[in-house]
């Protein structure tokens, strides 16, 4: 009768709210965790360059008068090269806030070719100590994305293959087309243009493989810059903008990492 159903109703409305409850408890749960996860990521990419900037000074304040000009010269410089890197670090952390937080993102057309050069450009005077090769095709196609996002996508990807390529690193870029079906994300749905960088490093396990992309893991700790929130901040560019991220890899044979974002021919180019 009506007292049945309405106990009935009353005891559905309970499990049901029981049940979006531990998925929210679920939720800040893995944000916790994730949370946790950053800032050990962080107090690491800060702390490294942190203690060499206040060693080294010390080490000049202590015995300037006693050093030759040569070696001072270089603590100088590698103390400023500290500071870039924390300055990296920092950029990165107001990136990945703005890729969370905005919700206006104005997406555009724009020539791949062009994002391509002027990350090269940023590459080339960041790393301007480090000898590389780059082979690039002979065209681009036109894409629909944010454009200052996509450039710091090609930038992770560039800065990492001459990190970890071969001796000297070469990088090998390219794009095709990606079989997968329409992909809705913030840009749209357009047919999917597939673009990679390859390096003749050493190359990942799959173990490795599978910690890619993942919140905040590191795959060597004992380098000064790992993988870790570069990639994780790729992951969240590339999906905020309707595509999808990869790589594969076999030891020894180097290392290819891949985005696919929507085409900009439908939108009149080609």
């Amino acid at each position: 009768p009506i007292g049945q159903v309405i106990v009935l109703h009353d005891i559905t409305e309970r499990y049901v709210s029981e049940g979006v409850l531990k998925g929210h408890l679920a939720e800040l749960t893995a944000s916790y965790e994730q949370l946790d996860a950053f800032a050990g990521t962080v107090a690491h990419d800060l702390t490294s360059p942190l203690s060499t900037i206040i060693g080294f000074a010390e080490t000049l304040q202590l015995a300037v008068g006693e050093l030759p000009p040569e070696e001072i010269r270089q603590q100088l410089a590698i103390m400023l090269q500290s500071g870039h890197r924390m300055a990296r670090t920092i950029d990165a952390l107001l990136l990945l806030a703005r890729v969370h937080r905005q919700d206006d993102l104005t997406c555009d057309v724009f020539d791949m070719g062009y994002v391509v050069r002027e990350a090269l450009n940023d590459v080339r005077n960041e790393m301007s100590s480090q000898a590389f090769e780059v082979r690039l095709p002979d065209s681009w196609p036109w894409v629909i994305g944010y454009t200052p996002w996509v450039m710091q996508v090609w930038y992770s990807y560039l800065t990492n293959a001459v990190k970890y390529g071969g001796t000297p690193p070469i990088l090998t870029l390219g794009h095709d087309r990606e079989a997968a079906a329409l992909d809705p994300g913030t840009c749209g749905s357009q047919p999917m243009i597939r673009f990679w960088v390859r390096d003749n490093g050493s190359g990942l396990t799959d173990a490795q493989i599978a910690q890619l992309f993942v919140p905040f893991s590191r795959l060597d700790p004992s380098r000064s810059l790992g993988y870790g929130l570069g990639l994780w901040i790729v992951r969240r560019i590339v999906t905020r903008l309707g595509g999808q991220v990869g790589a594969y890899s076999e030891p020894g044979q180097g290392s290819t990492f891949w985005f696919t974002l929507p085409s900009g021919e439908t939108a009149g180019h080609s």
